[in-house]
C-alpha cells in the first residue's frame, strides 16, 4: 500500500537542507502549511509537484508568515524555478478576512492574468504582540486565522509588469 501524499511530504520535512536553522514552531507551521497545500491540490498538480515541491512550497511560505502584525499585508511575486518553472508566483499574507480570494482575483483579471492553480490555506497561529510566530494553535481552539494566499498565473517576464 502506497503512503498517503501528506506522510510523503512530512518525510520531504525532515530534510535537513530544507528545514535547517528553523525553530520548532517555525517546523510546526510547515507541517501545518504543507497538509494544507497537499489537501488543496488535485492529484494531477500533486503528481507534477511530486512531495519535494510540496515541501519546498511550505518552507517558502514561512518567510512571508513569521512576522505578520495586525492589519498588515504581506506580498511576494516570483519567477521561481523547479516545479514552478514557466509560471510566476503571486504569494500575500495577512490576518483573515472576507473577500480575500475574490479580490485576488479580481486584480488578476483587471492585469489580463487567469490564475492556473489557487491556494487558501487559513492557519491557526500563534503570535506575539508584536506578530512574531510563537507557535501553530491545536485543533479546536479559538482565535483569529492567518490567511495565506498563493496563486500561480503564466510566466511574466517583464519585471515592471511583475
Amino acid at each position: 500500500m502506497a503512503d498517503k501524499p501528506a506522510i510523503r511530504v512530512m518525510n520531504d520535512l525532515l530534510n535537513p537542507e530544507l528545514t535547517e536553522g528553523l525553530s520548532r514552531e517555525e517546523r510546526e507551521l510547515v507541517r501545518c502549511l504543507a497538509q494544507e497545500i497537499d489537501r488543496a491540490l488535485d492529484p494531477r498538480e500533486l503528481r507534477r509537484r511530486g512531495t519535494a515541491g510540496i515541501a519546498e512550497m511550505a518552507v517558502g511560505a514561512l518567510g512571508l508568515l513569521r512576522t505578520l502584525r495586525p492589519k498588515e499585508i504581506r506580498l511576494r511575486i516570483g519567477n521561481p524555478g523547479s516545479h514552478r518553472s514557466g509560471r510566476t508566483t503571486i504569494e500575500v499574507a495577512t490576518r483573515d478576512e472576507p473577500f480575500l480570494v475574490d479580490t485576488l482575483r479580481l486584480n488578476l483579471r483587471r492585469l489580463g492574468l487567469r490564475e492556473m492553480l489557487m491556494l487558501h490555506p487559513l492557519l491557526p497561529l500563534e503570535r506575539d504582540p508584536d506578530g512574531t510566530l510563537t507557535g501553530v494553535r491545536k485543533e479546536g481552539s479559538e482565535g483569529p486565522l492567518d490567511c495565506y494566499l498563493y496563486a500561480e498565473v503564466p510566466f511574466v517576464r517583464d519585471p515592471g509588469r511583475r
